[in-house]
């Protein structure tokens, strides 16, 4: 299985940033202090990554967040859902970054024994409605966003239905997000043909008239606006609820055998909330440009997530069941329970 390790180097200086009350930087200049002296006492957490988690997890490293709970943390990026929990299953790595959607999907259609292990970023009720209205588009994505050609005739979700749109992977939330969307516009009949497309092929295949719509997130999005795309709307504000959108899963054998990944939560929990305290912004930023290389567009967009602070409950699930259940996505008989979250 191809995999690229990503190396955290350098370390950020917090110590010129000027963190609000009750959020002071450490008296080594980290955002976090350990009591650990050498990397011989600290227990190793392999997560592989899909996205954008890993700069997080990287600054989280850097400035000694993970080490204070007496854990580091090795990266690895993969190419899919499927790499990531065939990687869990054998052990290769410890936890993933998922999303709620795939979680209940592995679980009810391949009987994989997954729990959530951390929060990462979710959605409010104010955000999803705010997506819903216009303007879409005002220099900031606020969800994956479909987009539609200039010239097109295609105006609303209602005129993609019997017509086919691209997203990233046929059978994923992109997917049941789409057919919401359209449903909720054109009646319970009204559906799209869905294509899986990367999304330079996506934008090529709209470009001359081979599908309708395209479903883009973070830079290309935004590209393909520059480009002269109209935006047709967020298909995920039509599919998705208050609460996560992406989250941290381990197994349950590796839970078993791993008491420390408690103390992963924790870590996961603390850096959240430094990062949305807005006092670190500036060594983040370092991290997201500097030593992943991306672009200031996609920095802010990084940036600009809401961290979520409590561990997961079944809660934030369970409206997840009955509509992949009436999209075929997942089998009928399918039920959460609780021991698929894990909290101290």
């Amino acid at each position: 299985m191809a995999s690229v390790l990503v190396a955290f180097v350098g370390c950020a200086d917090a110590s010129s940033e000027s963190p609000p009350d009750g959020l002071e930087s450490s008296s080594s200049g980290q955002a976090c202090e350990s009591s650990f002296e050498g990397s011989a006492e600290l227990v190793e957490i392999a997560v592989a990554v899909r996205g954008n988690a890993g700069p997080m997890l990287a600054w989280g490293e850097q400035q000694g967040c993970f080490a204070e709970h007496g854990l580091t943390v090795t990266v690895t990026e993969v190419s899919d859902d499927a790499a990531g929990v065939a990687g869990l299953v054998s052990q290769s790595w410890d936890v993933i970054s998922f999303t709620p959607f795939a979680m209940v999907q592995a679980i009810a259609n391949s009987g994989v024994e997954l729990t959530t292990l951390a929060p990462w970023y979710g959605y409010t009720e104010e955000e999803l409605a705010r997506a819903r209205e216009e303007p879409l588009f005002e220099g900031t994505l606020l969800l994956n966003m479909a987009v539609v050609t200039m010239d097109t005739e295609v105006s609303s979700w209602a005129d993609l239905d019997g017509g086919v749109v691209a997203v990233g992977s046929a059978g994923g939330v992109g997917e049941a997000a789409v057919q919401a969307a359209i449903k909720q516009s054109a009646g319970e009949d009204a559906e799209a043909s869905i294509m899986a497309l990367p999304p330079a092929d996506a934008m090529s295949a709209l470009e001359r008239g081979d599908i309708a719509a395209a479903v883009l997130t973070g830079l290309r999005a935004v590209q393909a606006i520059e480009a002269g795309a109209r935006v047709i709307g967020y298909p995920g504000a039509f599919f998705y609820e208050e609460g996560p959108a992406n989250i941290f899963v381990t197994h349950e054998k590796i839970v078993s055998s791993s008491p420390e990944l408690l103390d992963f939560q924790d870590a996961i929990i603390s850096v959240n909330r430094l990062l949305n305290s807005g006092a670190h912004e500036g060594s983040f930023r370092q991290v997201i440009t500097a030593d992943f290389g991306y672009s200031e567009d996609v920095a802010d967009e990084i940036i600009g997530l809401r961290l979520d602070t409590v561990p997961l409950g079944i809660e934030g699930f369970t409206y997840l069941v009955p509509k992949m259940k009436a999209q075929g996505m997942i089998r009928s008989d399918f039920e959460l329970s609780p021991q698929m979250f894990l909290a101290r």
